[in-house]
């Protein structure tokens, strides 16, 4: 088994999603509705994350988390989703590694006529092979092709973020 190692513990990771949060809340002071997709079940537990950090900061507008499963092509239909025009789409997740299901979902809710769409990452590698922009990134991770970032929250109250 490989050796882990340790990147980010739990304290940094909950500065690191209101650091994401506050800097998401900058950009949509006006925004009435924002819709935080997480992809599959990690990015859905960090969008939760900023769901809960975002409510105390903007006040007066609704955010709504939900998640989407790429892996099982299980996308949100369209009538998930009000006001298309007026609200903003951050696909969440934990890590990009190629930029393959950040972009799988970016299409998605373009199709669907979506005006607005971000993305927020906990962690990005510099190898994507796909045109995605990280418009919200906790950290940004040199690695080697052969190296693996992974998020754990198996334990709410240990988050790490690890290299194996």
């Amino acid at each position: 088994m490989l050796e882990k190692q340790i990147i980010r513990n739990h304290g940094d990771i909950l500065l690191v999603i209101k650091r994401i949060a506050i800097e998401i809340a900058e950009n949509h002071v006006e925004t009435k509705q924002i819709y935080f997709i997480g992809l599959n079940d990690r990015g859905f537990f960090l969008a939760n994350a900023l769901c809960s950090e975002l409510t105390v900061i903007l006040l007066n507008t609704k955010i709504k988390s939900m998640q989407m499963d790429i892996q099982n092509n299980h996308f949100i239909p369209a009538n998930e989703i009000s006001d298309l025009e007026n609200s903003a789409i951050i696909i969440v997740d934990d890590v990009v590694n190629s930029g393959f299901t950040a972009m799988k979902s970016i299409a998605h809710f373009f199709e669907m006529g979506c005006k607005q769409i971000e993305t927020a990452f906990f962690a990005k590698r510099e190898h994507l092979n796909y045109p995605v922009l990280a418009n919200y990134v906790g950290l940004s991770i040199a690695t080697t092709l052969k190296d693996h970032v992974y998020f754990d929250n198996s334990n709410s109250t240990q988050l790490q973020i690890y290299l194996a």
